[in-house]
């Protein structure tokens, strides 16, 4: 089984907490996925490409969670994330 967990922490690692840089959260606008469909990997991207090359993509990269469930009309919440661990990858 292939699995990326992600997590959402005030602070990436003590380094930040020490500086004072906290992980990003804020709200957008619905537009804010309009304007960034091309960057915007969703469940079905994981599975048109696997979780491998995913991973791949996405590593070492600043990434965004969006979760449906906050998304409250025309408002959506971004939470910056980090990749806490994977599972060895066997496709």
């Amino acid at each position: 089984m292939n699995t990326i967990i992600f997590i959402s922490n005030t602070y990436k690692n003590r380094d930040d907490i020490r500086k004072g840089i906290k992980n990003d959260e804020r709200i957008e606008r619905k537009s804010f996925l309009k304007r960034n469909k091309n960057i915007i990997l969703d469940y079905a991207f994981f599975e048109r490409y696997g979780f491998k090359e995913t991973f791949f993509e996405i590593y070492k990269k600043t990434v965004y969670l969006i979760d449906k469930e906050e998304i409250k009309g025309r408002k959506i919440k971004v939470k910056q994330v980090d990749i806490a661990c994977y599972t060895c990858f066997e496709e």
